[in-house]
């Protein structure tokens, strides 16, 4: 049976009504059912391919039809000069095939750009691409590796760039490559560039803003989508998208584990949260494998909030001496789910015996930490004495867990008073074990 522990930390609380007035706006989709609009208005040099499914071995993402592109581009529709009150995302599917080559290096640039005000190109946010069989810090063997810069070509980018946050993907597949254009404070515009995988998780994101890119000052709206550089003799692409006014649930700040004394401590905080119901807690011992979701109920969101929240879950079904994967999943008020993770954590091996550390450092002054074990669960005492056998503070006193735990004493008593310099004794009581050391607190 699954046990689970749930704590909440609000930061603050400070919510919103929602207008609605941000609803979503397709403004642009071509899948290649019909035909290739929007992917034929640069004079014919940029062109898609309309092949049937099956062509070259690859099956459609969706429907019977999608496109084959070299230098491809679309304009989404048409540029826009104003840019959205609630920002716009492009998308669309790209086929990565891990057979399409075996040159080491083999690259391509895909861009969605920003106009000005005016009219004229202001930035492209580029994923930059490769296909690589060689071995690093990147991985082994064939693999895609992806960043994200504002630059294309072999002169001016590197798919590897360790400065780039570099991630690899070892599995032919669809994977849709999304560029979401927000407001991220101050008029300041940013762009999340969100790898998704066919499950529909989001397995990574880059994020790119600039002070300058101001919006309705220096940034306007939509401009193109642009394959600049592609050394493949083709790539497939499916379902491509306009998305204005986009609904961003959660703006996270924070997504983290840990293991303690009650499990695996899973910490996250959002920044902003638009038509939030709340979240989900799935866990795998794989980092790509079947994650299972561990939370019984949702975890309640702020709904509608520009204000900071923080959350805490506490994973107790645990073992000694795992690795545990993690994927937090938001959920709007249309049910949709956005991924986000993983995070990993290693929970220790079990101690075999009960065990008093000694103090570190030794002698100390502001604070020092004391570090015991306990091989089974056990009631905890663990307090300080003075040379006079006068209680002076409590550090733990309660049911704890197996495993390694620590507590920091910053050398003040339970009233909170700084004692004076000298010998201290400090004493571990857990089950019928006892254990007694001395400490030295120096001012």
């Amino acid at each position: 049976m699954i046990k689970l522990a749930i704590r909440f930390v609000l930061v603050a609380a400070l919510f919103f009504v929602s207008t609605g007035a941000n609803a979503q706006t397709t403004t642009f989709f071509n899948g290649f059912e019909t035909d290739i609009s929007g992917w034929d208005v640069f004079g014919g040099t940029y062109n898609a391919t309309r092949v049937a499914t099956g062509t070259n071995g690859i099956m459609s993402k969706t429907g019977s039809f999608h496109a084959e592109v070299t230098t491809a581009a679309t304009n989404w529709g048409g540029y826009s000069s104003t840019f959205p009150a609630y920002g716009y995302e492009t998308s669309v599917d790209i086929y990565l095939d891990l057979n399409a080559t075996s040159v080491n290096d083999t690259r391509f640039d895909w861009s969605s750009a920003v106009n000005q005000p005016d009219g004229n190109h202001r930035r492209d946010f580029i994923f930059n691409g490769g296909f690589y069989n060689d071995s690093d810090t990147t991985g082994t063997g064939p693999r895609f590796v992806f960043s994200a810069s504002n630059n294309s070509g072999r002169s001016n980018s590197y798919p590897k760039n360790p400065g780039r946050d570099p991630f690899a993907i070892t599995a032919s597949g669809w994977y849709m490559f999304k560029h979401t254009f927000y407001d991220a404070g101050g008029s300041v515009m940013a762009c999340d560039l969100s790898i998704v995988d066919g499950s529909g998780t989001t397995i990574k994101t880059w994020t790119l803003s600039d002070p300058s890119d101001i919006i309705g000052s220096t940034v306007g709206g939509n401009r193109y989508g642009w394959f600049v550089n592609n050394e493949f003799s083709f790539l497939a692409i499916d379902n491509s998208k306009l998305i204005k006014d986009v609904l961003i649930p959660v703006e996270l700040t924070g997504f983290t584990a840990s293991a303690g004394g009650q499990g695996v401590v899973l910490s996250w905080a959002t920044a902003t949260e638009t038509e939030n119901l709340g979240f989900y807690v799935y866990r795998s011992q794989v980092t790509d494998g079947e994650y299972t979701q561990i939370t019984a109920q949702m975890i309640p969101g702020q709904g509608n909030s520009a204000e900071a929240h923080s959350y805490e879950f506490v994973d107790t079904d645990v073992e000694p001496g795992n690795t545990y994967f993690y994927k937090l999943v938001d959920v709007d008020y249309n049910g949709n789910l956005t991924f986000h993770g993983p995070v990993s954590v290693a929970v220790e091996t079990l101690p075999a015996e009960y065990a008093l550390e000694q103090n570190f450092p030794n002698p100390f002054n502001p604070r020092t930490v004391i570090s015991y074990q306990l091989p089974v669960a056990s009631d905890v005492q663990l307090v300080i004495y003075n040379t006079a056998g006068q209680l002076v503070r409590t550090l733990v006193s309660g049911e704890m867990t197996a495993g390694s735990h620590s507590a920091m004493w910053d050398g003040t008593d339970d009233s909170g008073a700084r004692g004076a310099s000298g010998v201290y004794l400090y004493t571990l009581k857990a089950g019928s074990f006892t254990s007694q050391k001395k400490l030295v607190l120096t001012k």
